[in-house]
């Protein structure tokens, strides 16, 4: 991310494909991104690009969304550029990424300038990214110069292992190896993968050998009489001469992955046009679907790309909406290029063109459509983010095509109509966009994934006319959910996620018809979530990122016999299912994967109660000290102006920005040396470790109370709610120690600053600052706002939560002070951009100290560095990309649901941006239930009927029937079989048996057969179901006296 920080990147186009990866990039935080787009905003822009309406139309697109995307990341520069794209120009940024449909030779031009371009006659390439979209096809092109290092593969956390002894042994040829044990399960290495070893002890030797190659550690068994070679999966061996001579371990030590680097060579557009496939492509031009990829698709979609780029270079423009006349020049233009390409040899070729890619290509390629731009857009900004050597880019080309949404025709009235949805309709037609308007659809969750799509399905137009898009959110907004939802901003943190998302997708399209509500989806809502409710939707999209409310969605899905559209991310991974009544597996019966549970912010900030928690704060307090200020300061001093301009906007985010660079610059003022830093790191050591502490048990003395739902008291600090002890600091003990020289060192290289490394030298610098604390006053306004916080965590009533409480700010002086300040004097600071695996910069051994002093707070066992190195570098980023990327692909099946298309035409995915690996499949069919020899009947439970899924269920409406009634009926209704028990569903007993043993047993069921089920229902629950729906479980015989499983039974009852 440091390299990222200093990013010039220009992104040419600011249609949907352009504003998806504008914001995307501008989320990720390069140094700056600038935007180029001069053509007129039109009406039908609005259906892509969520930053336009119609007040908007004629203005420049650069310009009229300029505004919009600068308040998405404070630290990013933003501007528009209207002049003319001049070599010199383009040579000052670091990445170009076209969304804009370009002649050829333009873009012929910018790649070669961006892939030859040299600094000091080394090679310094421009990273240049094509994505385009046209109709329902998509492509993308990259370009990283002639070679491209990747140093990190997959991004994912190098393997890191904890040394538990180590002894050397000589293998049959007498060959010395070091024999280590891990102190993990499975160390999770292969033969000759490169590792390093650190901080051992007795073997000092073994820290310098620098990476090398392990083997793995086999044992013989004994199987059956005979010997067999099994792997140990905490053992590894490393060769080395000298091993014998590096005496005897004594504890301690890391091992640690060494990732290889790879060497990808790129060609730039003028070559790879002709000659697409690289040494990464299997034969075959890259398509996310593999069936179709092996099928050629990839190719004919390929030729199709060229066909439109000569049509656009004869005819100066592309080809005309539906004209058939101008998709039958395409066709003819892509059959010349395959003969051209016949002709050279190694360029890509087929047996023939396929014609009906190729004028489905053109009939629409001025259009395009949200979820293919919004897909673009999260993969091109995130190929940005590979420009540094972390993670695989993409290798030249993707293409990608939904042509199973065509119809065979061009439908009716499908031409423009002058609005917003033109895109939809010309590919659609009037009536589909009717239709999609009249939907009732509920989205769960207003997280990253729900601002995603609010945004998507708000262009669509779902539900704005005639329909409605119900959506939920119980949760509050938090400051780190602004990086990666961006419908939210700085004024909006503690306000409800659903109101306020909701609210932006209205300012997208005003018709939008959204119904907003602040609960749960779970039993305790079934109230407001009821049969009504759920009978009346079209759709339900989960946004979640929790396995428990995924289930309950999907089991009342399927219940009610509704579509569940399903999406998870985790970094940059993510999938999507889509769950489609009586042709898909349910959530239930196979998992997508989601994001992991965050830590609640109350707990992470007030009670922590496991060393994961302390050193997750830590990490926070790694950006809060040292990334997020300084990032702040420097843009201030680079242009005041501009500075003042944007934070002003926002207040209460202007408040905490202003704040630090105040401190900042009175620091500077007193002159910044290493006695400030350590002045500094003391004065944090007192703020966090004694006054927050002093202040929390001021909020909650050791003898509070609370009260429990049933209105019995008992003690606050009780269960995981630890009594925290205060610390003032000494030097002599060695935790004190080690957070101040950890931090002052960290300021230091933050002031630009000389460290001090050398321990005795610290100490006489630390002596001679004669460090002294403060008398601790308490803090009222922390007291009020810990208080709210706690009431607000433990509220079972998120809706009626007491509101976080805001202490009205200085503002107005914070900006009239600063604007007195000289900047002459000031100079840009070194935002220290956090690296794990760099032993000399500070940063692991704060976040130990940090952590451990937290932990002695709460009477927590303190980390070791390595543990705390293994966890703070797993922390998983949420990606703003893939949340996007994956949001859009889902969106493109959501088209498919309201065609009513064969679930044969449907996609799930598997994504991994990191890899560049885009996997779409067909979904698998629900489970069918089979035959199961059970032991307590000594026979087969055969399903009736057979082969029945989850979807199906017994559906019994004749009124409010006895018990004796259901009995005698139920062969007549299933098949002939007979019930021999019933229950309710979440019952412990049966309430009617056929031949209890039991006598009281016996009792109930004589009693029960003469009433109504629902008065038994009632009975044993207390009220009656207000929907007039019981859910039955029965042990059921077949007509043939066999033991059957059946279906669930849903009783009706009036």
């Amino acid at each position: 991310m440091k390299n990222l920080t200093k990013l010039r990147v220009l992104v040419i186009g600011q249609r949907g494909v352009g504003i998806e990866t504008a914001k995307n990039i501008i989320l990720a935080g390069p140094g700056a991104v600038t935007i180029y787009d001069n053509t007129p905003v039109v009406i039908s822009d609005c259906g892509t690009n969520f930053y336009l309406n119609e007040q908007k139309i004629g203005l420049k697109r650069s310009e009229a969304v300029l505004e919009q995307l600068k308040e998405l990341n404070p630290f990013v520069e933003v501007s528009a550029y209207t002049g003319l794209l001049s070599n010199e120009f383009l040579e000052s940024f670091g990445a170009i990424i076209v969304t804009d449909n370009l002649p050829f030779d333009e873009l012929v031009r910018i790649n070669a300038l961006a892939h030859n371009r040299k600094a000091e006659n080394e090679a310094a390439p421009i990273l240049f990214l094509l994505g385009l979209t046209n109709g329902v096809v998509a492509s993308i092109f990259s370009d990283y110069g002639p070679e491209h290092k990747v140093t990190d593969v997959d991004g994912e956390p190098a393997k890191m292992n904890v040394i538990e002894n180590i002894i050397v042994q000589k293998d049959n040829e007498g060959k010395p190896f070091l024999l280590i044990t891990v102190n993990a399960t499975r160390h999770g290495l292969d033969d000759d993968s490169v590792v390093q070893i650190s901080d051992v002890e007795g073997m000092s030797e073994l820290n310098g050998i620098g990476p090398t190659k392990v083997a793995r550690v086999y044992k013989t068994i004994m199987e059956k009489g005979k010997p067999r070679e099994v792997l140990v999966l905490n053992k590894i061996k490393i060769y080395h001469p000298d091993a014998e001579k590096w005496g005897t371990y004594k504890g301690q030590g890391m091992i640690s992955e060494v990732k290889a680097v790879k060497v990808l060579k790129f060609t730039p557009l003028s070559e790879s046009v002709q000659k697409p496939l690289t040494e990464s492509d299997a034969f075959f031009v890259k398509h996310p679907h593999e069936e179709k990829m092996y099928a050629g698709r990839g190719a004919q979609l390929h030729f199709a790309r060229l066909a439109l780029w000569e049509f656009q270079k004869k005819n100066g423009r592309l080809p005309r909406l539906h004209s058939g006349e101008d998709a039958d020049l395409v066709v003819e233009i892509a059959k010349q290029v395959l003969g051209s390409h016949k002709a050279v040899e190694g360029a890509l070729t087929v047996e023939e063109i396929d014609v009906d890619v190729v004028k489905k290509t053109a009939l629409y390629a001025e259009a395009e459509l949200p979820g293919l731009t919004a897909f673009l857009g999260g993969v091109l900004a995130q190929e940005v983010i590979k420009k540094f050597g972390k993670y695989t880019p993409i290798h030249q080309w993707l293409h990608l095509d939904y042509f199973e949404l065509l119809s065979a025709e061009i439908p009716e009235g499908a031409t423009p109509l002058g609005s917003r949805y033109d895109n939809q309709i010309a590919i659609f037609g009037k009536n589909f966009q009717d239709k999609l308007e009249k939907q009732r659809w509920f989205m769960v969750g207003c997280g990253a994934l729900g601002c995603e799509y609010l945004k998507g399905l708000s262009l669509m137009g779902l539900g704005s006319n005639g329909g409605v898009l119900y959506v939920t959110d119980m949760d509050t907004i938090e400051v780190s959910n602004l990086s990666r939802q961006f419908l939210f901003r700085r004024d909006n943190v503690g306000k409800p996620k659903s109101q306020t998302a909701a609210a932006a997708a209205r300012k997208m399209n005003p018709k939008m018809n959204i119904e907003v509500f602040e609960i749960a989806v779970g039993k305790d809502t079934e109230q407001k979530f009821n049969h009504a409710f759920w009978s009346g939707l079209d759709g339900v999209c989960n946004a979640l990122d929790n396995i428990k409310a995924r289930e309950y969605t999907d089991s009342k899905c399927v219940y009610f016999e509704k579509p569940l559209l399903e999406s998870g991310t985790l970094g940059t991974k993510a999938n999507s299912e889509m769950v489609i009544p009586h042709k898909t597996k349910s959530y239930a019966e196979h998992e997508a994967g989601g994001e992991e549970e965050a830590i609640p912010m109350c707990t992470l900030r007030n009670f922590p109660h496991l060393i994961e928690h302390c050193i997750e704060w830590a990490r926070a307090m790694f950006t809060d000290l040292f990334e997020s200020p300084a990032a702040s300061f420097n843009k201030f001093i680079k242009n005041p102006t501009e500075f003042f301009n944007d934070v002003s906007k926002q207040r209460a985010e202007a408040q905490d920005l202003l704040e630090n660079i105040t401190k900042l610059t009175s620091w500077f003022s007193k002159g910044a040396n290493f006695q400030t830093c350590i002045q500094l790191a003391f004065d944090i050591f007192t703020s966090q470790f004694r006054d927050r502490i002093l202040n929390l048990i001021t909020a909650f003395p050791e003898d509070s109370t609370k009260t429990d739902e049933n209105g019995n008291k008992f003690p606050f600090w009780s269960g995981s709610k630890r009594f925290p002890k205060p610390h003032a600091f000494d030097p002599e003990n060695e935790h004190h120690f080690a957070f101040i020289y950890n931090c002052a060192n960290l300021y230091a290289s933050v002031f630009k600053v000389p460290p001090v490394r050398d321990v005795e030298e610290f100490k006489k610098e630390l002596q001679a600052a004669n460090l002294k604390s403060a008398e601790f006053k308490v803090d009222s306004s922390f007291l009020k706002k810990v208080q709210s916080e706690v009431k607000a965590e433990e509220s079972e009533d998120k809706k009626n939560q007491p509101a976080p409480v805001v202490e009205d700010d200085n503002l107005e002086q914070l900006l009239a002070d600063l604007s007195k300040v000289d900047i002459s004097k000031l100079f840009q600071l070194n935002k220290a951009d956090f690296e794990k695996d760099d032993d000399t910069n500070f940063h692991i051994d704060f976040i130990t100290s940090c952590a451990n002093m937290r932990a002695l707070n709460y009477h927590i066992t303190p980390a070791t560095r390595h543990k705390c190195k293994m966890i703070s570098g797993r922390i998983i980023p949420a990606v703003a990309t893939t949340t996007a990327m994956i949001t859009g692909i889902v969106e493109m099946e959501l088209y498919k649901f309201i065609l009513g298309l064969d679930s044969t035409k449907f996609c799930n995915s598997n994504i991994n941006l990191a890899i560049s690996d885009f996997k779409l499949f067909e979904p698998v069919g629900p489970k069918k239930a089979k035959a199961v020899y059970d032991f307590e009947e000594l026979d087969d439970v055969v399903p009736v009927p057979d082969g029945w899924t989850i979807w199906d269920k017994v559906l019994i409406d004749r009124g409010d029937l006895l018990v004796s009634d259901l009995l005698k009926a139920f062969p007549e209704i299933h098949h002939g079989c007979t019930l021999t028990s019933l229950f309710f569903v979440d019952a412990k007993a049966a309430f009617w048996v056929d031949n209890p043993f039991i006598a009281s047993q016996k009792e109930m069921s004589e009693a029960n057969l003469g009433r109504k089920i629902s008065d038994i229902y009632a009975e044993s629950f207390g009220s009656y179901p207000a929907d007039n729906h019981i859910r039955l479980i029965a042990n059921v015989r077949t007509k043939e006296d066999k033991p059957a499983s059946i279906p669930p039974i849903i009783f009706v009852f009036r």
